[in-house]
């Protein structure tokens, strides 16, 4: 990594670090039928950082298709992972 490069993750990283909210945008897409992906990324400066994401292959069984199951089990995994001295919206 070069130096400059280095200086600007710095930089994002101490600005990343102020920050008291966060704006979280929660994507649900599908590729095909029975792949659901869903992933979550910080509204930054303009651009988004990825942060969370999970693929599943769903249904498991005939008939038992739930995306709020899916997005439930997502949402309760984020905030498992997010530092507890933020606030988030999504």
């Amino acid at each position: 990594m070069t130096r400059k490069l280095q200086l600007k993750s710095q930089i994002m990283s101490s600005l990343l670090l102020t920050e008291r909210v966060y704006l979280l945008n929660i994507d649900f897409t599908s590729e095909r039928d029975n792949l659901l992906i869903l992933s979550a990324s910080i509204a930054f400066f303009g651009r988004v950082l990825p942060i969370f994401f999970t693929i599943r292959n769903y249904p498991k069984s005939k008939n038992q298709f739930s995306k709020i199951k899916m997005e439930e089990a997502f949402l309760l995994r984020l905030r498992h992972i997010l530092p507890k001295k933020f606030q988030y919206i999504w």
